[in-house]
């Protein structure tokens, strides 16, 4: 926490899912945060997000090979989505 707390900028990485399939972005959370609204960028494997300033997050990037509208149906918060969203590109 005081890592989360004291960092200029949290980047939470992990799977968009759970392994049932259910949303892991949620507007609201079942168990206790211990650094609530401390993180900045959420890199997922189906979508990059970039908390605006009002303090939601926007669509920054999708995957590619999945539409704005894919991701969005296993995302159960609300997110800005720009005219324009990004692809996420393999680097090899």
């Amino acid at each position: 926490m005081d890592l989360a707390v004291g960092a200029k900028q949290v980047i939470a990485m992990l799977e968009h899912v759970d392994s049932k399939g259910r949303p892991k972005l949620v507007d609201e959370c079942s168990y206790p945060i211990t650094a609530p609204g401390c993180v900045d960028v959420i890199a997922t494997d189906l979508a990059l997000l970039v908390r605006t300033d009002a303090g939601g997050f926007r669509l920054a990037e999708i995957a590619a090979g999945f539409t704005v509208d894919e991701v969005l149906a296993v995302t159960d918060m609300q997110v800005e989505v720009p005219e324009t969203v990004g692809v996420i590109q393999e680097s090899w």
